[in-house]
Formats: C-alpha cells, sequence, structure tokens
C-alpha cells in the first residue's frame, strides 16, 4: 500500500536535511522524526516534531569545534534533554 505524503510534510523532511546534514543511513526507526518519512517500517508525524526541532536547535547550539565526535554528540545530547 502506497502512503500519500502531504507536501508540508515533504518540505519539512528537505530541511531538515539541509540544515543538519544528515547521514542518510541513520537508523532513526525510534524516534519520531520527520526523518523516518520515507521509512515504510515506521510511523512518522506528518510534519516536524518536538524532537526535530530540539535535535535542531541543540545541534545548532553546540560546539562543533572538538577533536573528535563523540564530545559533540553527547553535547547535542545532553541539550535535547533539558529542551
Amino acid at each position: 500500500m502506497r502512503r500519500q505524503l502531504s507536501r508540508g510534510a515533504v518540505t519539512d523532511d528537505l530541511a531538515f536535511v539541509a540544515l543538519a546534514d544528515v547521514n542518510p543511513d541513520a537508523d532513526l526507526s525510534g524516534f519520531p522524526s520527520i526523518l523516518n518519512l520515507f521509512n515504510p517500517d515506521t510511523e512518522h508525524p506528518g510534519a516536524r516534531s518536538d524532537w526535530d526541532a530540539a535535535f535542531l536547535k541543540s545541534f545548532y547550539a553546540a560546539r562543533l569545534n572538538s577533536a573528535s565526535r563523540t564530545p559533540q554528540y553527547r553535547e547535542i545530547a545532553g541539550r535535547m534533554v533539558k529542551a
């Protein structure tokens, strides 16, 4: 069965990918994210979710100049928990 996707949902998905340089192979099936829009095995919100907004806000607030990505990931996750 083919799902109908709203223009707004597709736009939200494209904007998220453009703003955050998302890994296309990342498994986000456990998160209520618009990035699951094209994953046929998951439910997805019809628009950008609170989780998506918290991620983007945390991503842009984080210091992304560490020598490795692990501290960056931890900082983003910590900011998301606080949000």
